[in-house]
């Protein structure tokens, strides 16, 4: 319960959290390829639960947290390489425990959490330098037990327990380049805190469970592009041949889809999540050519108000 885990390629680590002793400091490696766990160096800053826990350039970091001695504000990294926990620099902010971190561009983003009372403070770690940088406050409530991830070169926060006493279902987009946070569309469904994200390479994140009263065993996709959850369409509303493509492409739409009479857009983004190509549909099959499009891979959403398909198209 309450454990930390980052991942690199192939392996993952899972770390500390609560079991048959309140705060545990076993390390254990799982190797994806052999699917085997092995116990490797134990977490070297004692028993801990309810931290933050990422990796960045094949290093593993474990910060923040509550051991029997209290809040913590210190952060570790773990070399897999010399199976080492070494210390670095300290938090800045206050010990707390439940905040979240996401990694962007190789520089982690830590905040939010319970000092005692719900936080909204953002602090930047570069571990090439180890050094702290203080960042613009997370605009939601001041909460913990929210979820961060990271996509496209932007942070997410969102869920969590604010200092109005609720679960919440908002979330919020942070850009790392002008320090500053957008609201995004809401989550649909309940409100909850200790959710968990998992971001994909196909820049989507999925993201569900956690506790709204209930244990949660719900599961859905973000997609950021969209901003937001959507409901997807079926495949079988909308194709799109041939996949690679060279000169062109078809856009195909069921009759199902016209019949919504809502406006249909058509748009390609690439996997950095630019915006290519915009430009609206109103019949039921659609030629879209290579134009400007260089070889690669593409992501081609076609929305029709709250509804929406997204699928991946190969320019050879």
């Amino acid at each position: 319960d309450v454990a930390m885990a980052f991942s690199f390629t192939t392996t993952a680590y899972v770390v500390g959290g609560q079991g048959s002793i309140a705060y545990m400091n076993d390390t254990w490696k799982y190797d994806g390829a052999s699917d085997t766990w092995t116990q490797v160096q134990n977490f070297n800053g004692g028993g801990r639960r309810s931290a933050v826990s990422f990796a960045i350039n094949g290093k593993g970091y474990v910060a923040l947290g509550q051991a029997s001695t209290g809040l913590k504000n210190d952060i570790w990294e773990y070399d897999p390489t010399t199976n080492v926990w070494t210390q670095r620099a300290l938090f800045p902010g206050s010990a707390r425990r439940l905040a979240v971190a996401f990694v962007v561009n190789n520089i982690a983003y830590v905040g939010t959490g319970d000092d005692g009372i719900c936080k909204a403070d953002m602090y930047a770690f570069d571990p090439s330098a180890n050094s702290w940088t203080p960042k613009a406050n997370f605009t939601g409530t001041p909460r913990y037990g929210a979820v961060g991830f990271s996509v496209n070169g932007r942070g997410y926060i969102g869920f969590g327990y604010d200092n109005t006493l609720q679960n919440r279902r908002d979330f919020y987009e942070y850009d790392p380049v002008a320090n500053s946070w957008t609201t995004m569309n809401s989550f649909p469904g309940t409100a909850r805190s200790n959710a968990v994200a998992v971001t994909c390479p196909n820049n989507k994140v999925y993201m569900g469970l956690g506790y709204d009263s209930l244990y949660r065993n719900d599961w859905w996709e973000f997609n950021p592009l969209l901003n937001g959850v959507e409901e997807v369409l079926n495949n079988g509303n909308v194709s799109l041949y041939p996949c690679p493509m060279n000169d062109h492409a078809t856009l195909q739409l069921d009759q199902s889809v016209l019949d919504l009479q809502k406006e249909i857009s058509l748009r390609i983004y690439d996997l950095n999540g630019n915006l290519v190509r915009d430009e609206k549909v109103n019949s039921a099959q659609t030629e879209i050519s290579r134009g400007n499009l260089s070889s690669g891979v593409y992501l081609v959403n076609v929305s029709a108000g709250t509804s929406s398909f997204t699928k991946r198209l190969i320019v050879e």
